[in-house]
């Protein structure tokens, strides 16, 4: 058997067997704890759409061999495939950044009118309840230090956004 069929039949295996092993530990580690095991609600309640929702949002949130085991995948995942997850990005020397951020100033986005629009709108309706609107701009760590995301960025000294200049002159 070739290396790489072994090495994929041995990630199965292991696949397979971490989610075999995740009910019944639960489940022990409940009974252990004098609880009653949280997927028996499945059967003491007819099943509704919000009903199963809920139970697996908190079997999902409840699970302790998830919470011991989700910070070293996300390390391995981290260091051997070098992927930060789905709300970062990694920079170059290994910088991370914020991945809403980074989408923000290089994609399309609505017009600053709009924008500006809304701003104005907020603005008025709290004006009309005696309140000041202060807006401080805030800029991420994308725009301070651009030269960390991309070496094509170095000597940019400006929101790489042109929108944000917009409604930063606006506002």
């Amino acid at each position: 058997m070739p290396a790489s069929r072994k090495l994929h039949m041995s990630f199965t295996a292991a696949f397979l067997l971490l989610i075999g092993i995740v009910a019944p530990s639960q489940i022990l580690w409940e009974l252990r704890d004098g609880e009653q095991p949280q997927i028996a609600d499945l059967f003491r309640q007819t099943p509704t759409r919000a009903s199963l929702r809920q139970l697996e949002s908190g079997l999902e949130s409840n699970c302790r061999l998830a919470r011991m085991i989700r910070p070293w995948m996300q390390y391995a995942r981290f260091v051997l495939l070098e992927d930060a997850g789905d709300k970062a990005v990694i920079g170059r020397g290994a910088w991370l950044f914020y991945r809403p951020a980074v989408q923000y100033l290089i994609e399309p986005w609505p017009s600053s009118d709009d924008i500006f629009a809304a701003i104005l709108s907020f603005r008025d309706d709290l004006a009309k309840r005696g309140i000041e609107l202060l807006v401080m701009p805030a800029p991420n760590k994308a725009s301070i230090y651009p030269e960390m995301l991309a070496a094509g960025a170095a000597g940019v000294s400006e929101p790489v956004n042109a929108k944000t200049r917009d409604v930063l002159a606006k506002l």
